[in-house]
């Protein structure tokens, strides 16, 4: 009699696992995939599709962010308020890296102006 109380529960908690689907979080973004039984293949193919599509649109959106051009005399307004907020805060050494990746500058125009700045007697920062 116990074994067939099991069996009727073990097939009870097999129909709930077929009919709800598995929630997935990947980035703060659920996502709901039916129940596929025992292919994990499948899911693992559809994890990677998920994640160079992810990795495609994140370059896009970088490309896009890194192409921004803006003249020099606002580029110049931005870096030094920049700097003088990082002063603010305390920081006393900034890596051009940080401004490039902050403001989303070409490299060529923050030099181009870091130039510009030490000319006009800003420190090495």
């Amino acid at each position: 009699m116990t074994a067939d109380i099991m069996d009727i529960h073990a097939i009870k908690k097999n129909e709930e696992v077929q009919n709800n689907p598995l929630l997935i979080t990947f980035e703060d973004v659920e996502l709901k995939v039916p129940y596929l039984g025992d292919n994990v293949d499948h899911l693992e193919k559809k994890i990677k599709q998920l994640e160079i599509t992810l990795n495609s649109i994140q370059k896009s959106v970088n490309q896009l962010s890194i192409d921004k051009y803006i003249t020099d005399k606002d580029a110049e307004k931005l870096i030094s308020d920049f700097i003088s907020q990082k002063k603010k805060e305390g920081i006393k050494e900034i890596d051009v890296l940080d401004i490039a990746d902050f403001l989303r500058l070409p490299f060529s125009q923050i030099n181009r102006i870091m130039e510009k700045l030490k000319s006009r007697g800003l420190k090495e920062v």
